[in-house]
């Protein structure tokens, strides 16, 4: 049988997830929003879980345009 050198274990897909993260600023933009949203939520009152949360969901926001624009772009 053949085999192939693709690789599907849940450490390989948590090592191509870190991998994207560093070489994109925009796909780090987003993970740390969603870490923002996940710290604002683990505080659940005050003002800085609604910072936290602004904050985090401002980040995920503007590195979905900034994708949206470079797929854009890339299209013209």
């Amino acid at each position: 049988m053949p085999t192939t050198n693709t690789k599907s274990g849940p450490i390989d897909v948590v090592t191509g997830v870190l991998s994207a993260v560093r070489r994109s600023l925009l796909v780090a933009m987003a993970a740390f929003g969603f870490l923002l949203i996940l710290l604002g939520m683990s505080i659940t009152n005050g003002v800085y879980a609604g910072m936290f949360g602004i904050w985090g969901a401002m980040l995920i926001v503007i590195a979905l345009i900034g994708i949206g624009a470079i797929q854009l772009l890339k299209r013209i």
